[in-house]
């Protein structure tokens, strides 16, 4: 199978702020190839853009997968990748100490994963492995007055997720051991921690279902320093649902978001919710 093609977009800021630039525009090409034969597939991909301001990046991926067995699945990926600054990121005029970086650079990444897949029925699992190396990575800057590229950044990770359907009861779970790090210091990239995840399960029975899960993170740094005063610590939330069916064409809705009203920090200085409640109704004609 081969697919090809071109797109173009245009990009417009409309605010009441004042940006110096409030339009750009990105051209693309892309061809890619799927090929599959017995217990093999191929896939090749890339594709070109050219970007406002930037010029032309071109980028690629390359994946192969096997049938080990029925049920079992190797694959391999390697790729390319580049991401352009926001607008934000940019031109965001002065305002509270910061403002954007105009001198950005597109962030640029090779990236390589390896991963065994199993699934038979309601039973799914994938371990996988990935090393990413990415060039002038957009993070805050140590005084978070502007935006700046870091030159080398390194990120090792390994994943599980898992997830299963019995009697009713369906669970699941996705848990990331990673070590992301600024290549040249050592440092832990912002905001980024070294163990993330999340548990849930959920009970059907008949038209109502009742669930919830815990997402958890390890500690993490507000700044590339990783200073003390910088350390945000782990946490973990409780959420909770349920659906319910009153009629064939009425539906109840209802979920409580950190239902332990967890206090937690994602970037310091900025509060996060707290317990909140949503519910609703939905209704379809028949």
């Amino acid at each position: 199978i081969i697919t090809m093609g071109a797109d173009a977009t245009r990009q417009l800021v409309e605010s009441d702020t004042l940006f110096s630039q409030t339009k750009r525009g990105i051209k693309g090409v892309y061809i890619g190839v799927i090929q599959e034969q017995d217990a093999h597939q191929w896939q090749l991909n890339a594709r070109q853009d050219n970007l406002s301001g930037y010029g032309g990046y071109g980028v690629g991926s390359a994946a192969y997968a096997y049938k080990i067995q029925p049920g079992f699945r190797a694959t391999l990926n390697a790729g390319t990748a580049f991401k352009a600054p926001s607008f934000n990121d940019l031109y965001y005029p002065a305002a509270f100490g910061y403002q954007g970086n105009p001198k950005l650079k597109p962030e640029r990444s090779r990236n390589v994963e390896a991963a065994l897949e199993y699934r038979e029925g309601n039973t799914t699992a994938r371990l996988s492995h990935y090393r990413n190396r990415l060039d002038d990575l957009i993070i805050i800057n140590p005084d978070f007055s502007s935006v700046d590229n870091l030159a080398r950044a390194r990120i090792v990770g390994t994943g599980l997720r898992m997830s299963e359907t019995k009697n009713n009861i369906n669970t699941h779970v996705d848990i990331t051991w990673q070590r992301a790090i600024d290549a040249d210091s050592n440092n832990q990239l912002p905001r980024r921690a070294r163990r993330y995840g999340s548990f849930g399960a959920s009970y059907q029975n008949g038209g109502a279902q009742y669930g919830g899960d815990v997402i958890a993170s390890g500690p993490r740094y507000d700044s590339s320093l990783n200073a003390p005063g910088n350390r945000m610590g782990g946490y973990a939330l409780l959420n909770l649902f349920t659906r319910m069916k009153l009629s064939d064409s009425l539906k109840l809705q209802a979920r409580i978001e950190n239902a332990l009203d967890k206090e937690y920090e994602l970037a310091q200085g900025y509060n996060t919710m707290g317990r909140r409640f949503f519910a609703g109704l939905e209704w379809q004609a028949k």
